[in-house]
């Protein structure tokens, strides 16, 4: 007999099975309902900066990687103030004009390239790591503004990928790259988040009028936590695997929430479902391991929809109650495994 044991915080509800999922899938569980209601709740009520949260905190994640890789933190220091500076410049700019004070973003965005271009005595490693930043940052604005298909968000992600590769093909080979480029891109998204949260929060009647607010939202700070612990619960191994069950959670949380609330035919609804199908496909080619990847797909989808059923119809509804016993039916056969 599954024991459910439930907590609430004002936002959302987390479900426990305490019997029947063994302790190494608890996490996998913990992440999936953290994100379904996140972007459940963020549809009901509005988006807080959980997400900018999320964002803030992977940053962090990599700049740790890096303080471990590159001997002088100097390096690393003007190295993300100057990704954060360039971040909430474009941020900034995209929500109140150059004539505003994101030109004070921007001048510390110079200032920190240039103590950081003194400490690498290198000009053209300096330079593309300055521009990539610059350009990661007007990608993520561009997205969120004119959405990822529009020619100035594109233009700006290639421009910035370039300045990436060409810092990567001259810098000191015990760089990791990657965690630069996340660095970058965890900035462009967090104060781009951050930005659009409060400027819809504070000018929008329409925003404060229908979109309840509700503190203490943990939902999206949750999920980062958890995926960190799934993550390397399944290892080096399962590294690509991962990102895949990553990408069929998010896109399952975002096809629910969006298809509940705007329905099945919209195209925010049907663009994330098919990249959660591609996720499910690709992930089960790769994945390697005890369990069943169909599981973990049933699990995601039931999660996704008891939080966006529930709060659509509330949680007495059969919707609601049938998408949850769904997700408990394949917690419980993931959590027969013991392990990912």
């Amino acid at each position: 007999i599954l024991a459910q044991v439930c907590f609430e915080t004002a936002a959302m509800r987390f479900y426990v099975w305490a019997a029947g999922c063994a302790f190494g899938t608890q996490e996998l569980q913990h992440m999936i309902q953290a994100a379904c209601w996140g972007a459940a709740n963020d549809r009901k009520h509005g988006k807080d900066e959980g997400e900018a949260h999320v964002n803030w905190a992977r940053m962090t994640d990599h700049e740790d990687n890096l303080k471990e890789a590159i001997a002088d933190d100097n390096v690393v220091r003007h190295l993300s103030r100057m990704a954060s500076n360039a971040a909430w410049g474009a941020a900034n700019e995209r929500a109140f004009g150059k004539k505003s004070d994101a030109q004070v973003d921007w001048e510390m965005t110079r200032f920190h390239a240039d103590k950081l271009k003194t400490l690498l005595n290198n000009d053209d490693l300096a330079d593309n790591l300055k521009w990539a930043a610059f350009n990661y940052a007007w990608a993520a604005s561009n997205m969120q503004a004119y959405g990822s298909e529009h020619a100035e968000s594109k233009q700006s992600k290639q421009q910035a990928d370039d300045h990436i590769a060409s810092a990567t093909r001259i810098a000191p080979k015990s760089w990791p790259m990657g965690d630069v480029q996340q660095l970058f891109w965890n900035a462009a998204w967090g104060a781009t988040n951050s930005r659009v949260h409060k400027l819809a929060r504070f000018t929008d009647f329409q925003y404060s009028l229908f979109h309840k607010q509700s503190e203490d939202r943990e939902d999206w700070p949750r999920y980062h936590e958890y995926s960190k612990k799934v993550k390397t619960q399944l290892g080096k191994k399962n590294a690509e695997a991962y990102n895949h069950l990553d990408g069929m959670l998010v896109n399952a949380a975002w096809g629910a929430a969006n298809e509940r609330w705007y329905g099945k035919h919209s195209n925010s609804a049907i663009i994330h479902w098919k990249k959660f199908d591609y996720h499910f496909e690709t992930g089960r080619e790769v994945y390697r391991g005890p369990v069943e990847w169909s599981d973990i797909r049933e699990m995601i989808s039931g999660a996704c929809w008891g939080a966006a059923n529930e709060r659509a119809y509330g949680a007495s509804s059969d919707e609601a109650k049938a998408a949850w016993k769904r997700f408990q039916t394949h917690a419980s056969r993931v959590g027969s495994h013991g392990e990912l």
